[in-house]
């Protein structure tokens, strides 16, 4: 059995990845989130959202050891005590749909971009450029560095 290596990759803009693997890493994919594209896409799926909550007040009023209409599997306790605490912290569906969506709308930050992160490790060039194209579709700035290029990581006191 080969030994593994830690390898670390620091993009410029300080986000730092790791892998751990027997196999040769030689490149890195890095890019940037869409964020213009992520918030379009996290609006979306309000409708998503509502249906999960009534789901759930479905499976709260079931009873346990019984089937959900349209279930598949029979209710437990620990299934009603989880739905219960999402159930009990919002109003209605709206309630959760709207935090669920401001929430996440938030954790993209203000930006168009996020930072710049790896996306895959490759163990060729040839495989990372490969990759390219398929990230390229979801992600801006998508292009292949040598892991040897990765930034130093910021030491603390910076």
């Amino acid at each position: 059995m080969a030994k593994k290596t830690k390898f670390t990759f620091t993009t410029a803009d300080g986000i730092t990845a790791t892998r751990t693997s027997e196999r040769p890493y030689t490149h890195v994919v890095v890019g940037r989130r869409d964020n213009v594209r992520e918030r379009k896409a996290v609006r979306s799926k309000h409708g998503y959202h509502m249906e999960n909550y009534a789901w759930w007040a479905l499976v709260a009023a079931t009873p346990v050891g019984e089937v959900p209409p349209g279930g598949y599997a029979k209710v437990t306790q620990k299934n009603i005590d989880g739905v219960r605490e999402t159930l009990d912290a919002y109003a209605d569906a709206q309630a959760y749909a709207d935090a669920t969506i401001a929430s996440e709308l938030a954790a993209l930050g203000d930006g168009d971009t996020g930072p710049l992160t790896v996306l895959q490790w490759s163990m060729s060039e040839n495989a990372a450029h490969r990759a390219v194209g398929g990230f390229s579709k979801i992600f801006l700035d998508v292009h292949v560095l040598p892991v040897s290029e990765g930034q130093p990581p910021a030491s603390k006191g910076e």
